[in-house]
This record gives C-alpha cells, sequence and structure tokens, in this order.
C-alpha cells in the first residue's frame, strides 16, 4: 500500500495506519496498470503524487496481486478490500473517488461492480484512463490503432493474450468469448450505467479508444474525453497534455455530485 500526498509519500506499514483527518476528507483510490501482470506502484509514483497535487487529496494505491501467479479475481478482491478498508478506517464511500490506469480502470470498475452486487456503499465517483473494458478484445480500435499504439494484439483464442494469462486456466470445451463476457473480467457488459458518476480519458490512437466510447455509450452519466493523436503510452506524457487531463480531473472530482 502507498499514501501519497502532496508534499510525502508513506508506505507499508505507515499507509495501514491511514485514518480520515477531518469528518469530511476525501481521497482518492488509485489503481495502477500493467496488463494484469504487473502492479508497480514506484512506476507510476510520479503520476499519482501529482494526482494528489492537483486535487489537493490524498491518494492511497493498493499494490494487488497480479497473474499468471495469482490469476482471476484476486486482483479484484485486494483492490475491494483496500475500498473497504477505507470505509472501516472512517473514510466515508461518498468521499471516495476511485481512479484507474488501463488494467486497473477494469479492476476499478470490476470493484464498484462488486460492491453492488455485495448491497455495499459505492464511491462518490470513477476516473478511468485509457480504460480496458472488454476482454474479449473484439473492439475495431485493436485493428485500426495497430501501427500506433504501443499494446500489441494476441486474439483470446491464443492462452499467450492478455485476458487469458489474467483469466488463468480454461476448461475443455468452454466458451472463452462467452467466459470473457462477464461483468468482473470485462466490465463492459455489467451494470455501469447504474453506478456513480464516470468520467473517461482516452486517446484516438488508442488501440483500447473503442473500449472507452463503448462504456461512454453504455453509461448515459458517463462523461468522455477524447485526445487527438494519443496512445496508450503518450496518453500520460506531455505538460500540456497532462495539465488538460488533471483541469478535467479536477473539475470532475471537485464538483458536488448534486450539480
Amino acid at each position: 500500500m502507498v499514501v501519497a500526498c502532496a508534499s510525502s509519500v508513506c508506505t507499508s506499514e505507515q499507509a495501514l495506519d491511514v485514518k480520515p483527518q477531518s469528518s469530511s476528507e476525501r481521497i482518492v483510490l488509485y489503481v495502477c496498470g500493467g496488463g494484469f501482470v504487473s502492479s508497480d506502484t514506484a512506476l507510476l509514483k510520479w503520476h499519482y503524487v501529482r494526482v494528489s497535487q492537483e486535487l489537493g487529496q490524498r491518494v492511497f494505491v493498493p499494490r494487488y496481486h497480479v497473474a499468471p501467479a495469482h490469476v482471476f479475481p484476486r486482483a479484484i478482491h485486494d483492490v475491494y478490500t483496500a475500498f473497504m478498508y477505507l470505509v472501516q478506517q472512517g473514510f466515508q464511500a461518498q468521499d471516495i473517488t476511485v481512479l484507474g490506469i488501463s488494467a486497473g480502470a477494469n479492476i476499478a470498475l470490476a470493484v464498484v461492480e462488486l460492491l453492488r452486487i455485495q448491497k455495499e456503499p459505492e464511491p462518490s465517483r470513477i476516473v478511468v484512463v485509457a480504460p480496458c473494458v472488454d476482454l474479449t478484445l473484439s473492439m475495431d480500435s485493436w485493428t485500426r490503432n495497430h501501427d500506433k499504439c504501443v499494446l500489441g494484439y494476441i486474439p483470446v483464442d491464443n492462452p499467450h493474450s492478455m485476458p487469458r494469462v489474467y483469466y488463468g486456466d480454461v476448461e475443455p470445451g468452454v466458451d472463452v468469448y462467452d467466459m470473457l463476457r462477464h461483468p468482473l473480467l470485462s466490465p463492459l457488459f455489467g451494470r455501469a450505467h447504474a453506478g456513480p458518476p464516470l468520467q473517461i480519458h482516452s486517446g484516438t490512437y488508442d488501440a483500447l479508444a473503442d473500449d472507452a466510447v463503448a462504456l461512454a455509450q453504455r453509461v448515459p452519466h458517463a462523461e468522455l474525453i477524447t485526445y487527438p493523436g494519443r496512445n496508450h503510452y503518450t496518453i500520460l506524457r506531455g505538460k500540456q497534455q497532462l495539465d488538460a487531463m488533471y483541469a478535467h480531473m479536477r473539475r470532475f472530482i471537485q464538483t458536488p455530485c448534486s450539480e
């Protein structure tokens, strides 16, 4: 676990003692990406520290277990536990924003789906960046942007593909595509339309660009922000790009839900 604020970063045991500094403190639960095979909180430290600075809120970053050693649904359970931990520590669910990057966006949305299933309080808002929400990998942008994006395409029929590595062994006779449409694997097919306000950030050259568009179309209250010429990597690169993204996040997160 990591807790970041504008001036410091606390890790391990210090992070496990996080408590609200006031009865109305708001906090961000930040879910790192990494293709379901990495949860390197150090790699994205620059980003979640900047998020804390821009929003004026502390950021709680769980380090979840990853495939192939720990397959679905372990990562979801880890982040679900992190959310419930914040609630148990005294944070109100309505004061928590969940922010997920790439595969972390998938996990973040799956956690909110699980909270709904368990009839637990949900976060006030969700922000996703370059979200991976359809693990059937059937969106056109995988082929349309294959020469513009850093993400490589391996079809799900191949056991070495990203979704199959995340899921683990598949029993003989199971329809892989049908299996991967489960809402905890592919949140696009879940009930996000019934969830908290959602802000989506996507680059037009991202292999996952159509995931973002489909998610926005499925969630009536979603806000889709697209960045022309940005791919899965460059969406988090460049001062002008990041300044624009943080401005959108700040407006979305700091605006009262009643407005």
